[in-house]
């Protein structure tokens, strides 16, 4: 967990992955699940799409069979939605997006409820209703102050930015990615700030300001080849290729 929080991936797949071996061998169903759950989020972060599909599917299955906790359950569902997300798979991704809020409310767990709605806007502005988009957004920053989440308030604030891009609200967009850049530094989560420094850069590159994104999009490419982040890479990648 300490090397996953420290962005390094392949080190803490590997352990991951020899926990998963021990709970194996143990016997141990809910902890296999949350290492499941775990790698699922590397594979994820990494781009390996359909692996993390894999695993958070396979976790489903291990919870369900010793009847595990809603929330937990629900946690799973928001990552299998996020997931389909990055697919761009929306049906599915509605499905269990759904799926977990339904679960957060059997427990009243509100946890986790300020990411799912994130996701949840993320996927409004995909089928095009920027309306719900912006509720969502907005829900989603709200609940994130209220629990005091600060990260998720800087994704939230990214999303907000995304919408206003969506929307040609340009300063709204550059002022939302900033914040999002500024609450994500100071909480030294270096992906979720590249990803927010790539926001930025679409943004520029919008503009024509064409010295301003190459920048932004420089030192958003060194993280994401570090991190081997290779979803957020290839868009990176494309982006610079629009550029030239």
């Amino acid at each position: 967990n300490g090397l996953f929080m420290q962005g390094r991936w392949r080190e803490s797949d590997h352990h991951y992955r020899q926990s998963l071996t021990l709970f194996t061998q143990m016997g141990d169903i809910y902890n296999q699940a949350i290492v499941q759950n775990n790698l699922g989020g590397i594979a994820l972060k990494q781009g390996r799409l359909d692996a993390a599909l894999g695993y958070y599917e396979r976790a489903v299955r291990l919870l369900e069979s010793i009847g595990s906790s809603p929330a937990i359950i629900g946690i799973l569902h928001m990552n299998l939605g996020n997931t389909y997300l990055r697919q761009r798979e929306v049906n599915a991704a509605d499905e269990h997006l759904q799926q977990s809020l339904d679960l957060f409310d059997q427990v009243q767990s509100r946890e986790y409820l300020a990411e799912t709605y994130g996701y949840l806007a993320e996927l409004a502005v995909l089928r095009g209703d920027l309306a719900q988009a912006q509720a969502r957004g907005e829900h989603s920053l709200d609940l994130a102050r209220e629990l005091g989440m600060s990260n998720e308030e800087g994704r939230s604030l990214r999303i907000l930015g995304e919408i206003a891009l969506a929307r040609q609200d340009f300063h709204q967009a550059d002022q939302s990615f900033r914040d999002s850049y500024t609450i994500l530094t100071n909480r030294g989560d270096e992906y979720e700030s590249a990803c927010t420094q790539l926001a930025l850069a679409q943004l520029y590159a919008v503009l024509g300001q064409v010295q301003q994104a190459a920048a932004a999009l420089a030192a958003c490419t060194v993280v994401f080849e570090r991190l081997e982040a290779a979803f957020d890479l290839e868009r990176a990648r494309q982006l610079q290729i629009h550029l030239e």
